[in-house]
């Protein structure tokens, strides 16, 4: 642990994964934005700056370390595991496919894409999603149909992907906004061509779900005038 005056306060071995920390110094200036590292063998190194202490305040710093040597393992999202486990994403994975033995195959396509990091990203973005409280449900819960282009400007990639969206979720992102602790902020759109609107979410400190609108683009899903949305992972 590390203070705002680039002082070490704290360099020690720890055997368990949670750690409080007493009496810290506080300067109530720029010397109480401490960094917080972390290290172990086999692992890279994390850490998270500003981490601003108050007097009387319990800051919670959460790290991950990741294995330096490592690989995607999908035995437990298979498309069979999936209808199991997320009923729900399978479900929304399955729009618009034939059959669902085409949804299978269209899912276990991406599978193989970029060493399985386009299926990490739907997953992963899609969990996220699922755990980001709007005024009324979950982002995941507006989501119709993805869209499974593998070329063009809403092809599927390694940080995002396309959905027919309730145009609902864009009004409930916009009543987040105003809640006493927003959890989203505008975001520009002008770098996406045909979008209208974007908006970040901004509860974490490095890494958030965007959701960008393209209202021009709409479809009809099952009676619901829906609208296309780009969503992705965006790094602060």
């Amino acid at each position: 642990m590390i203070d705002g005056n680039q002082k070490t306060w704290s360099r020690e071995f720890h055997d368990r994964s949670s750690v409080f920390f007493t009496g810290l110094p506080l300067f109530n200036n720029f010397g109480d934005d401490d960094t917080f590292l972390a290290s172990a063998d086999g692992y890279k190194d994390a850490g998270f700056q500003p981490v601003v202490l108050a007097a009387n305040v319990d800051q919670i710093v959460d790290l991950m370390l990741i294995p330096k040597s490592n690989y995607l393992n999908f035995a437990d999202a298979t498309w069979t595991a999936l209808g199991t486990s997320r009923p729900g994403l399978n479900a929304l994975l399955g729009d618009g496919a034939s059959s669902d033995e085409a949804a299978a195959q269209r899912y276990g396509d991406i599978l193989e894409d970029d060493g399985g990091l386009i299926l990490a990203c739907l997953l992963n973005i899609t969990t996220a999603m699922s755990q980001i409280q709007l005024p009324q449900r979950t982002p995941l819960d507006y989501l119709k149909r993805v869209v499974w282009d593998r070329e063009g400007p809403f092809a599927m990639e390694q940080d995002r992907f396309f959905v027919w969206a309730d145009p609902e979720l864009k009004e409930q992102i916009k009543q987040a906004k105003q809640q006493p602790h927003p959890k989203f902020a505008d975001a520009p759109f002008v770098l996406h061509p045909g979008a209208t609107s974007s908006y970040k979410e901004i509860e974490f400190g490095e890494a958030n779900v965007q959701f960008t609108f393209h209202e021009n683009d709409r479809l009809e899903i099952n009676g619901v005038n829906c609208v296309l949305s780009g969503t992705r992972h965006r790094l602060f």
